[in-house]
């Protein structure tokens, strides 16, 4: 499921693309084609769900490469709940649900932010961690 405000075609194209690239990378260990989409920039960051925040393109991509050797999920799949697009930058929040291999299903909120380099979206920011519903509200 996708629901879009305020986005180019383009802009979109990369979302979905983005999400393809984290399903090899979660469910593979594929992770070279996602760090391609991210900026190689020293501002490049990362908030994980495992191994904490890091800054740069080289921190980033030391810990993506240490998370697909160790974790590894049976499935994955995503829902866009919005993203928008203003000049160079874009952002978008999204579930993300994974399933292990003993079926044991999480779901991550993730906050994305892109930027337009050299007139092609790249990842600048991810932020994930498990959701964690309250249920007495």
């Amino acid at each position: 499921m996708t629901t879009t405000t305020d986005i180019s075609t383009d802009l979109q194209r990369f979302i979905d693309n983005l999400h393809e690239r984290i399903r090899g990378h979660a469910t593979r260990g594929d992770t070279e084609p996602f760090l391609e989409l991210w900026s190689h920039g020293p501002d490049a960051s990362i908030m994980a769900a495992v191994g904490g925040y890091h800054v740069g393109f080289e921190e980033v991509s030391k810990l993506l490469r240490w998370v697909s050797a160790r974790l590894r999920v049976d499935a994955y799949t995503f829902e866009t709940l919005t993203a928008h697009e203003a000049d160079e930058l874009g952002a978008s929040v999204a579930l993300e649900h994974l399933t292990s291999a003993e079926g044991q299903e999480t779901t991550l909120r993730t906050t994305h932010v892109y930027r337009r380099e050299n007139a092609a979206w790249k990842l600048l920011h991810r932020h994930a961690e498990e959701l964690t519903p309250v249920h007495e509200m």
